[in-house]
C-alpha cells in the first residue's frame, strides 16, 4: 500500500512539471498592429491659365482717324462732243471721314451735297447732286502743317434736274432724258493745317473727271468736268 501511494505521488508530480513546461512554452499572441487607414485628401484643383492679351503697339508713324465737315466753291461744268458750254458756280458742303490704313495713308469715304450744271447760248441747265467720294489720301509730311494728294473714284446721283430757256422764267424738268447714276474720277491736293492733335482744319482743290455721260444720247458725249474748293474741319482720336 505505501508503494502505491508512492507511486501515485510520483505519477502526479511528473505530470504537474510536464504541463508547467508546456505552459511557459506556449507564448500569448502579440496583439496586431492597428493598420493606418490612409489619408484621403480632396484633389487639387487645376490652376486656371489666365491669358492677359497685350494690345498690339501701334505704328508710330500711323496718324489718328478722325471725322469732319468741309463747305466750298464748285464750278461745274459739262463738256460736249458736238458743241461749247459754259460752267456754273455753286456750293457745296458735306461729310466726311478720315479712316487711318497704315503710315500717313487714309480711306476718305465722303457724302456730299452738291448743284451741277452748265449754260449754253440758248439755256440753263442745273441739278441737284449727292456726291459720294471714296479717296486714298496721302500725308507727304507729319508736323504741324500736313500738305496731302488724294485720288479715287466719286459715285453721283442726280436727284433733280431743270432747264431754264434764255430769256423765259419758265423751267422745264430734265430728268427723263439725264442718267441718275454717274461715275467720276477725282484727283485733288490739300494742306491739313492741325494746331493741337486732335483739331485740324482743311484746305483743298480736286478735279472731277467724269466717266461717263451725263445726258441720255445715242449721238454725243456729255461728261461732267467739276473744280471743287474746300474748306473744313477734322476732328481725331
Amino acid at each position: 500500500m505505501p508503494k502505491l501511494f508512492r507511486f501515485t505521488c510520483a505519477i502526479l508530480a511528473l505530470l504537474s512539471i510536464t504541463n508547467s513546461k508546456a505552459e511557459s512554452q506556449i507564448q500569448e499572441p502579440k496583439p496586431a498592429e492597428p493598420i493606418a487607414s490612409p489619408v484621403l485628401r480632396a484633389p487639387t484643383p487645376p490652376k486656371a491659365h489666365v491669358t492677359i492679351r497685350k494690345k498690339a503697339p501701334k505704328d508710330p508713324e500711323a496718324e489718328p482717324s478722325g471725322i469732319g465737315l468741309h463747305l466750298g466753291l464748285n464750278r461745274s461744268n459739262v463738256s460736249y462732243s458736238t458743241g461749247a458750254s459754259t460752267g456754273l458756280n455753286f456750293f457745296t458742303a458735306g461729310v466726311f471721314a478720315d479712316l487711318s490704313i497704315g503710315a500717313r495713308f487714309f480711306l476718305s469715304p465722303e457724302i456730299s451735297y452738291a448743284k451741277a450744271g452748265y449754260l449754253t447760248l440758248s439755256a440753263k441747265t442745273s441739278w441737284t447732286v449727292i456726291d459720294v467720294p471714296v479717296l486714298v489720301k496721302y500725308h507727304i509730311l507729319d508736323g504741324f502743317i500736313r500738305p496731302f494728294v488724294e485720288l479715287g473714284p466719286t459715285f453721283r446721283y442726280y436727284v433733280s434736274g431743270t432747264m431754264a430757256i434764255s430769256g423765259s422764267t419758265a423751267k422745264a424738268d430734265v430728268m427723263e432724258g439725264t442718267n441718275r447714276i454717274g461715275f467720276i474720277l477725282t484727283v485733288g491736293t490739300g494742306v491739313e493745317i492741325r494746331p493741337t492733335p486732335t483739331i485740324g482744319t482743311i484746305l483743298s482743290f480736286r478735279y472731277l473727271y467724269g466717266l461717263t455721260n451725263v445726258l441720255k444720247s445715242t449721238g454725243a458725249t456729255s461728261k461732267s468736268r467739276d473744280m471743287e474748293l474746300l474748306a473744313g474741319m477734322k476732328f481725331s482720336w
